[in-house]
């Protein structure tokens, strides 16, 4: 095993002065608002994913782009996640919901599971391969029912039909956190296992195991690939599990970082079919990740970079044309800006045994988010969450020299990174707050996505809905935009 360290981080970040009020009117920069949904009052996920259909049916319109939008609250009243029409971006429409439901459900099937059950699930993530949607189920406790993996039919895209339900619940499990398809046949999970009746391919190294970590509180999720040839009965390929935090493995725990103890657990993974063996792995407290899965069955320890800093590192996304790596880490709150800042960095990995830090985003506008200054309205998160991946299944927008990364209370932002080594921020649009449909005392910025025609999308973390936005910035040049 081949470990790589750096040494401490440490940024200046300039305050300035004066309390904020809470945001009325939205704040933009070189993006403008087109379209609006407040998806029923459904909470924003950090799962997006697009499909145009194919043809016209009862339920979908041929041509039109439909948009599947993960939710973030557990026991989300509303849905487990939305399918919203936006080939108007001026005026989406929410043409489905499906409920959360223990073992999944249809739009229009009453929910399984009891009310009390469900309270405890939901469905963070998801991601799409051709007609197979995946949708993570994490439950809010250890061995709680629930947990695992959906899979839908979505080839009418409005009417989406359960195949199945991976089941990884028991034992200490959360089920899935994050999940990611690398190919039509392949998806990567941040999973769990608490039973032993997880279905598994013929010489799956861990078939017929759970998995316990030493800290059950911090460290219960892992890499999990999940074969899907046969959608309707997925059975897991393998795991990789993270040096020293199973029961049984001989290496010691990682020592806390400064600050808060997150965890060493797996949050986000990306694979591209332009490097189909490698994996790139956000592992919170853990760091960066890469793996060689050149045997997908045994994948094999690149390189671990844990990096001092505040910590939760959560995506880690190649971009291979400059040999660059965009990383970022997951603020929390409130207060906001109080375990940062969270930054959103970028590195080289020209030599992918010894990523290199080559650039962080600015970490602007901390004399409105950030106490002391701000002295109203301390709510909430500010910093660094999730960046745009340019997805490699369904439409879809790809940047060399864009950055796109929330910020919840800073909205989404948009960093030029031609030169990583001074990267500069160029765009932003930060929604205004409307305390009628959101609690949370300011408007929280979950995640992003752009489509093939450079729109984008963004959602809110408690209930502000879904925006569509576009700039003059974002659009589509040579080899960019993907139908």
């Amino acid at each position: 095993m081949r470990m790589t360290h750096t040494a401490a981080l440490v940024f200046a970040f300039a305050l300035l002065g004066g309390p904020a009020a809470a945001q009325s009117v939205p704040d933009a920069a070189n993006m403008t608002l087109l379209g609006h949904t407040n998806l029923g009052g459904a909470s924003g996920g950090e799962g997006f994913a697009m499909r145009v259909a194919p043809r016209t049916t009862r339920y979908s319109v041929a041509g039109h782009r439909y948009l599947f939008a993960a939710t973030e609250e557990f026991g989300d009243p509303v849905a487990c996640f939305s399918v919203v029409d936006v080939e108007d971006p001026s005026a989406p429409v929410v043409r489905a919901r499906v409920p959360i439901s223990i073992g999944g459900a249809n739009p229009d099937q009453p929910p399984r599971g009891t009310p009390e059950e469900r309270k405890h699930v939901h469905c963070n993530s998801l991601d799409l391969a051709g007609t197979v949607l995946a949708v993570a189920q994490e439950t809010q406790t250890g061995g709680a029912p629930g947990a695992g993996i959906l899979f839908y039919d979505v080839s009418d895209p409005a009417n989406p039909r359960l195949l199945a339900y991976f089941d990884t619940s028991g034992g200490v499990a959360h089920g899935t956190h994050h999940v990611w398809f690398a190919n039509a046949t392949t998806l990567w999970a941040a999973g769990s296992a608490g039973n032993t009746h997880i279905p598994a391919d013929l010489g799956d190294p861990y078939a017929g195991t759970t998995f316990t970590p030493k800290r059950p509180d911090k460290d219960y999720m892992f890499a999990q690939v999940i074969d899907v040839r046969d959608p309707a009965h997925p059975k897991e390929i393998t795991r990789w599990y993270y040096p020293g935090v199973a029961v049984g493995d001989p290496h010691p725990l990682l020592d806390a970082l400064p600050g808060a103890d997150q965890g060493v657990r797996l949050h986000n993974v990306d694979v591209f079919p332009e490097r189909p063996n490698r994996a790139y792995l956000g592992y919170l407290d853990g760091g960066i990740v890469i793996l060689d899965t050149s045997d997908l069955q045994h994948p094999a320890l690149v390189s671990i970079l844990r990096y001092a800093g505040p910590g939760f590192t959560h995506t880690a996304y190649p971009i291979f044309g400059r040999n660059l790596l965009e990383v970022s880490e997951e603020a929390f709150g409130p207060p906001p800006c109080a375990d940062g800042p969270k930054r959103a960095t970028v590195w080289s990995i020209a030599d992918e045994h010894l990523p290199v830090l080559l650039g962080v985003a600015p970490f602007a506008d901390t004399n409105r988010f950030c106490p002391p200054q701000n002295t109203e309205h301390n709510t909430g998160r500010y910093g660094s969450h999730n960046i745009w991946e340019g997805k490699p299944n369904g439409p879809s927008w790809h940047s060399e020299t864009l950055m796109l990364d929330t910020y919840f209370r800073g909205g989404v932002r948009v960093f030029d990174i031609s030169d990583p080594r001074n990267i500069t921020d160029v765009a932003h649009y930060i929604p205004a707050y409307d305390p009628s449909t959101n609690s949370s005392g300011s408007t929280q910025i979950n995640d992003v996505y752009v489509d093939d025609r450079g729109y984008v999308y963004i959602d809110d973390r408690f209930g502000d809905g879904l925006s569509i936005l576009s700039s003059p910035l974002i659009r589509c040049g040579p080899g960019q935009c993907h139908p």
